[in-house]
C-alpha cells in the first residue's frame, strides 16, 4: 500500500515522462527535498521507480534522477507474506513478533534521518505526535495521532496486512505493537503502548500510548 503522500510522488514522477531529479518532484508538490528523497526511496525499495544518473557532463558528482518503473514482472508477496507469517506462528516463537518489529522500527527511524539533535525532548508530546504519524503513514497506515491529556491516541485507519492480520493477528499486531512502541523509544518520548485494539471496525486498530 501506498501512503497519501508517497502516492502523490509517484504521480508527479509519473506525470513528467521522464527521469527527473528530487527538486523538481519537490517544486511542483511544494514539499522539502528531503521528504522527497525519503519517499523515492521507499518507491525503489517497493519496485515502483528506479534510480539514474544523469549523463550529461558537468562539474561535481552528477545528478541522481528518478522515474517510474512502466514494466513489473508478476510478484505474489501476499502469498509469501501469508506463508512466513503461518511458519512463523506453527515455531512457537512468541517473541519473534516482537523482535521483527522493533527491528523494523530502528529500521525507519534511521530510514527518516532521525539524529539525538532532531528527536522530541521528552514530554512533547505534540512533536513526537508527528514523527510518529509521518513514519506510520510512510508504511501505510494512514494514521492520526491525537495528543490526549494522558499521552496520545492513535487510530491506524488503513491496515497495509490486513489479509495477513486476519489470518494471523497475534503476530502482526504484536509486531505492530513493537514497531511503535520502538519509535517512541526512538524519539526519547517517554510514552509506552499501553494497549492496541485490532479491527475495532473492519481493517482499522487503534492504540493507546500513556506516560
Amino acid at each position: 500500500m501506498v501512503s497519501d503522500r508517497r502516492g502523490a510522488v509517484l504521480s508527479a514522477l509519473r506525470g513528467f515522462g521522464r527521469a527527473v531529479a528530487i527538486e523538481e518532484i519537490a517544486a511542483q508538490l511544494d514539499l522539502h527535498p528531503n521528504t522527497v528523497r525519503f519517499h523515492l526511496r521507499r518507491l525503489v525499495a517497493d519496485g515502483l521507480a528506479e534510480q539514474a544518473t544523469d549523463s550529461r557532463g558537468g562539474r561535481g558528482r552528477p545528478r541522481q534522477l528518478f522515474r517510474p518503473v512502466t514494466h513489473r514482472d508478476s510478484r505474489n508477496y501476499l502469498l509469501l507474506s501469508r506463508m512466513l507469517a503461518h511458519a512463523t506462528a506453527e515455531s512457537g516463537d512468541v517473541a519473534l513478533a516482537e523482535r521483527t518489529g522493533d527491528a523494523w522500527g530502528q529500521a525507519l527511524l534511521a530510514e527518516t534521518g532521525a539524529r539525538p539533535s532532531t528527536r522530541a525532548n521528552a514530554g512533547d508530546a505534540a512533536t513526537v505526535a508527528g514523527h510518529l504519524r509521518e513514519i506510520l503513514d510512510s508504511i501505510g497506515f494512514a494514521p492520526e495521532v491525537a495528543v490526549a491529556d494522558d499521552g496520545l491516541h492513535v487510530d491506524l485507519r488503513h491496515c497495509p496486512f490486513l489479509e495477513v492480520a486476519r489470518e494471523q493477528p497475534g503476530l502482526v499486531c504484536g509486531m505492530h505493537r513493537a514497531l511503535i512502541q520502538c519509535v517512541l523509544n526512538g524519539l526519547d518520548s517517554g510514552l509506552q503502548v499501553t494497549e492496541l485494539r485490532a479491527f475495532v471496525e473492519p481493517g482499522r486498530c487503534t492504540a493507546s500510548i500513556a506516560r
